[in-house]
């Protein structure tokens, strides 16, 4: 979900469900919705627990389809570059609480 900008990515974590049990599998104290000191390695027995991150607050205005056009005319490495100096985060003065792609495309050209 984390990969569209704004409304789609809120509207994508909305259809989160809890998959069936052959879709994959995840240790219990990874579900989102669970008590942080629950370390159980089987699903949870909240029903708010879920599989998958649902909080729209990490959906960013930006997604991939917003950089994919804002670096359509340059080098991969470009985009490679840009992208590593972002997730180094508070070390080289990004902020780290954003979204990636909204602090990518907020930054862009800059070193």
């Amino acid at each position: 979900c984390f990969v569209h900008g704004g409304d789609q990515c809120k509207a994508c974590l909305k259809q989160c469900g809890t998959p069936p049990s052959s879709a994959y599998w995840i240790p219990g104290f990874a579900y989102s919705h669970v008590d942080p000191d629950f370390k159980g390695w089987g699903a949870p027995d909240n029903k708010e627990a879920k599989a998958c991150v649902d909080t729209e607050t990490s959906c960013g205005q930006a997604g991939l389809e917003d950089v994919i056009a804002a670096y359509k005319d340059e080098m991969a490495a470009k985009l490679w570059d840009d992208v590593e100096r972002v997730l180094r985060g508070g070390a080289s003065g990004h902020n780290v609480g954003r979204n990636v792609f909204d602090e990518l495309l907020a930054t862009k050209g800059q070193r």
